[in-house]
């Protein structure tokens, strides 16, 4: 084997497998890209590239090369290549290095909790830590702290732990741009990488308050000690203690770092500033009702007369005594309504309060407004016909490893459907490849936790984007529905969806029998929120294991399409692309074309068929499923059995087909009983009640 023979540039990849024992440590690394500049072109593995089983060899890895984290790499010829039948690799590392992933702190709300949480020494994250960490500068857009290699970390319950108790309190910061990252996903696993990183722009400081103050005292008296005498710490103090480094003529990385700590004490002082401005805002705001100067110039009377004596009232006259009476009542009337007031008062400043608590909330999600995507062009080109749509969703299997066929079929599903159910291993990869086929500058996803209980606490669930999609300000997902124009194709993936009681929301995003979907949900600061969704949009919902999930009621069972994500489809249509995986948008024309009824043939009496085993679909909605199929697949015998499939397979009861009306039915029965055999539909009724069939 020559080296002309050796895939030239460097390359993404996966560690797949890692072997250990005491003598030798070797991995076996699945390349997913070509990295050229700007373009992570991914890796086809049916073109003889990568020949046997597609991956490379990987001698002596370093110890955090783990199996599932990303490296980049070139490659060399490997010499014992087919010398024994377990030498499969044709190539094997040379040089290796560890991308950047973009990270978020978790429970993080502004600088200063920023600050305090890289002050604690303890850094949590809700996604697992697969190449080198670059965490989001809280508050400073476009800026990334870099954690090193080789900090402690713990995984529990879905969130990695990162130890950084023994680092020094100050981080190199970088500037990265969002559209830098490009977005990796293979399999289950979903991340936003980068390539390369230049030298630290400026530094982030990592101290408590306590020890920012600390420290800001102790360099104004090593400096200028004057500076003590001044009464308490201001921001004049501040800019004095500022001017007094500049003069002390420090420079280079010293005074990026100072400047570092200096912005963390500015935070800081700012911070305590904004606490005070707010109570004079609310009691501004209090005063300015006349009510509140009437009640205060009462309560003054009230105080006089308190030191009024018993022997004087006792030695008025009587029409003195009539008088005080009165003015007592009017007294005892003014604390009635004082305390009207004080209660009007708290639930002002509960208000206030949760006012900036939700604007906190917004800071927090709005570096998620601009989508990171995996190439510098954003313009999404529609996709006008059925031979481009099957295209675009081949070319996203041949990127994450999916099988072309099985997501075709998931296709047609979600094509005619309001809402789909992925379930399975691969679901959330085959969810986003669907999601970024049909709508991928307006498709969004919502990890979906156990603490939802209702449509109110999703609608208000945090979002992040898929593909190109601009979330344009809006951080939850009720404010994003409510922003779609009514002629958007719009697609929301509910991550992990049977976390959630699937009878207090599944019947909310379903169509009613008039085939609508009103939404109304209250909002966590007490408002009111409304939307009704086009039949445009789509839900997909991938279903989990777990003993923290939720099965779905037998009359909920039927009401929404369901793929097993690892299914083996009926028939193997032919598949071929020249594409890339790119985010691409069906055009509107094209999905009202395909959901256009076709009452001929066998589909209207296959749909009465299904209407009488499915009454809570309309006759016209079955209808327009059945149709879809046919004009997706256009197979009059593959499209009703995948719709029927969807429908009727995966449940814990079995439909009785053996009336099924139709030419091709004796057809259509026979592959229904062999999917209904194959394990992936079989572990598919975990998700459901056990009962009979509704």
């Amino acid at each position: 084997m020559g080296e002309h023979d050796v895939p030239k540039g460097s390359f993404l990849g996966i560690v797949d497998r890692l072997i250990e024992s005491e003598r030798n440590r070797f991995a076996r690394m699945r390349p997913l890209c070509l990295i050229d500049g700007d373009l992570w072109e991914p890796v086809g593995h049916d073109d003889g590239q990568f020949p046997d089983e597609g991956m490379v060899f990987w001698w002596g890895p370093p110890e955090n090369a783990l199996e599932g984290t990303f490296w980049i790499f070139t490659l060399g010829p490997q010499r014992q290549y087919r010398s024994n039948p377990k030498n499969t690799d044709k190539f094997q590392v040379v040089e290796f290095w560890r991308p950047y992933q973009a990270m978020s702190l978790r429970g993080v709300t502004g600088p200063r909790s920023f600050r305090r949480t890289l002050a604690s020494g303890r850094l949590t994250f809700d996604t697992p830590i697969l190449a080198q960490p670059l965490i989001r500068v809280v508050g400073d857009p476009g800026h990334w702290v870099l954690l090193p290699d080789g900090l402690p970390m713990t995984e529990s319950e879905g969130q990695t732990t990162v130890d950084v108790s023994g680092m020094d309190r100050i981080y190199p910061v970088h500037h990265v741009d969002a559209n830098d990252f490009h977005q990796v996903i293979t399999g289950d696993i979903r991340c936003s990488l980068l390539y390369e990183v230049g030298p630290p722009d400026e530094y982030q400081c990592a101290l408590s308050d306590a020890q920012v103050m600390e420290r800001l005292r102790k360099r104004i008296s090593k400096l200028d000690g004057s500076v003590l005498s001044a009464i308490g710490i201001t921001r004049k103090l501040l800019h004095q203690y500022v001017d007094t480094i500049e003069g002390a003529g420090l420079g280079g990385d010293e005074a990026l770092k100072e400047s570092a700590y200096e912005d963390a004490a500015e935070t800081l002082i700012e911070g305590l500033e904004q606490e005070v401005e707010s109570t004079r805002d609310l009691v501004k705001e209090l005063m300015a009702y006349p009510l509140v100067e009437q009640l205060l110039s009462e309560a003054e009377v009230s105080d006089k007369l308190g030191g009024v004596s018993p022997e004087l009232l006792n030695s008025s006259t009587e029409e003195d005594a009539e008088e005080l009476a009165s003015l007592q009542h009017r007294i005892e009337e003014a604390r009635g309504e004082l305390l009207t007031l004080q209660e009007r008062i708290k639930a002002k400043t509960d208000e206030f309060h949760q006012t900036r608590k939700n604007n906190q909330e917004r800071e927090v999600m709005a570096p998620y407004s601009s989508s990171i995507s995996t190439s510098a062009v954003s313009k999404v080109e529609p996709i006008s016909d059925v031979d481009g749509l099957k295209e675009t969703v081949t070319a996203w299997c041949m990127a994450g490893g999916l099988d072309p066929y099985t997501v075709q079929s998931a296709l047609a599903a979600v094509l005619a459907n309001p809402m789909t159910a992925i379930c399975g291993a691969r679901a959330e990869a085959m969810g986003t490849a669907l999601a970024s086929t049909l709508a991928g500058d307006h498709a969004v996803r919502v990890s979906v936790g156990s603490a939802v209980f209702g449509l109110s606490d999703l609608m208000c669930e945090p979002i992040t984007p898929i593909g190109h999609t601009s979330l344009n300000g809006a951080a939850l997902l009720g404010d994003y529905l409510a922003a779609q124009p009514d002629d958007a194709v719009v697609v929301v993936l509910l991550s992990g969806f049977n976390r959630v009681p699937p009878e207090v929301v599944l019947p909310d995003l379903l169509p009613d029998l008039a085939g609508e979907r009103r939404l109304a949900w209250t909002h966590r600061n007490g408002g009111v929120g409304s939307c009704t969704l086009s039949d445009r949009v789509r839900i997909i919902a991938t279903l989990i294991g777990g003993a923290t999930t939720h099965r779905i009621p037998y009359e909920l069972s039927s009401c929404f399409a369901l793929v097993p994500a690892d299914y083996q489809p009926l028939g193997r249509p032919a598949i071929a692309t020249s594409r890339s995986a790119m985010p691409a948008r069906i055009d509107p024309k094209l999905l009202d074309e395909l959901q256009h009824s076709n009452t001929t043939g066998d589909i209207k009496e296959q749909a009465e068929w299904l209407n009488e085993r499915l009454l809570a679909l309309s006759p016209a909605f079955t209808t327009q499923i059945l149709s879809t199929y046919f004009h997706f697949l256009d197979d009059s015998k593959r499209a009703p059995a995948e719709a029927l499939a969807a429908l009727l397979s995966g449940r814990p009861w079995r439909a009785d087909t053996s009336d099924l009306p139709g030419v091709e039915a004796p057809w259509i029965r026979q592959h229904l009983e062999s999917l209904n055999e194959q394990p992936a539909w079989q572990a598919a009724r975990r998700h459901f009640d056990i009962g009979v069939e509704p």
